[in-house]
């Protein structure tokens, strides 16, 4: 019994002198996007205008925590743009963003743009019918090269109300669809430099507005370069380009 005891003391007295070192600090890397509060991108589009993408804050909006992202000045004033949002949150595998205010915002300032010029100098006011919003699945993780999968899709319908007078309702809908093709993995430049590590992604945003019996439908084509642990460094479209010109990831 007592040699027992004196090997549990040796064991004992070498792990306590062994706790007296150091230990070599480890690197630690952002998330695969990056999502810590004050992390910020800079972009700039080809004819010079310029904005800044912030994380500021974490919000709850129906049961989840999302950050949100604050856009200066506002990007709706530039364009409407689904895939640069105000708030996103991570799952384990999955990168999700809420769009319900760039939805909202398109349905109250360019959809009615549709009937004011049938009824021009009337007064023309949005009445939306209740939805459950869905999320847009931008990323699955890990990223699949020529996965090809539907990232969106949302009806919304509800009345153009003229005059404020409740009796005179234009019924309309409104169908956002918006697909995700992962093109492939390879470099690109920006201003800040060239990654050679960047997924290529290309979005289908679909959309059909229909006011009485008139359909019209919008197709826009996005590609985003979006690099691991820095974030989207550039987007292009038939509108122009967007280039990451500074950033900061937390």
């Amino acid at each position: 019994m007592r040699t027992i005891y004196i090997f549990l003391y040796s064991v004992l007295l070498i792990l306590a002198c062994g706790s007296d070192e150091i230990p070599t600090p480890t690197e630690t890397k952002p998330n695969y996007f990056p999502d810590a509060i004050g992390s910020t991108w800079v972009y700039r589009s080809l004819d010079g205008i310029q904005w800044t993408w912030s994380i500021k804050e974490e919000k709850t909006i129906e049961d989840f925590v999302y950050l949100y992202i604050e856009t200066s000045p506002t990007l709706a004033l530039y364009h409407c743009d689904y895939l640069l949002p105000n708030f996103l949150r991570s799952s384990e595998n999955q990168i999700l963003f809420n769009i319900r205010d760039r939805i909202d915002y398109y349905i109250h300032n360019k959809l009615p743009e549709h009937v004011k010029e049938e009824f021009s100098g009337l007064d023309v006011k949005v009445e939306i019918n209740p939805i459950s919003f869905p999320e847009l699945l931008f990323l699955e993780i890990p990223i699949t090269t020529n996965k090809q999968s539907e990232i969106y899709n949302i009806k919304i319908d509800g009345n153009f109300i003229l005059q404020d007078l409740v009796l005179l309702k234009i019924p309309f809908e409104v169908h956002i669809k918006i697909n995700c093709e992962v093109i492939g993995e390879r470099s690109v430049d920006t201003p800040v430099g060239e990654f050679d590590r960047a997924y290529q992604l290309e979005y289908q945003i679909d959309t059909i507005n229909t006011v009485f019996s008139d359909e019209k439908s919008t197709k826009l084509k996005q590609t985003i370069w979006f690099v691991p642990y820095v974030g989207i460094v550039k987007i292009e479209d038939e509108r122009g380009v967007l280039e990451l010109i500074e950033y900061q990831v937390q």
